[in-house]
């Protein structure tokens, strides 16, 4: 974990969320648009419904992942 004034770091037990809004914002776009695929190809049956909920659980991890890192990383630079 990073030291105070090293790095911004969005992981405060304490303080509610973690990560800044764009993330979730982007992570929610990622669970919508991962859901709709996940419905259709395991409507098709292409997808049982535990690798549809792994698609859907990645559709959010991924994009928030990104994004907060992004975000880390043009704070870092200033």
């Amino acid at each position: 974990m990073a030291k105070e004034g090293d790095s911004p770091s969005w992981f405060k037990w304490t303080e509610g969320v973690i990560g800044p809004p764009v993330a979730h914002t982007a992570g929610w776009v990622g669970v919508f648009s991962c859901a709709v695929l996940a419905y259709v190809l395991q409507s098709l049956g292409y997808f049982s419904r535990n690798v549809a909920v792994v698609l859907i659980a990645a559709g959010f991890c991924n994009p928030f992942a990104i994004t907060r890192e992004i975000v880390a990383r043009r704070k870092r630079n200033f």
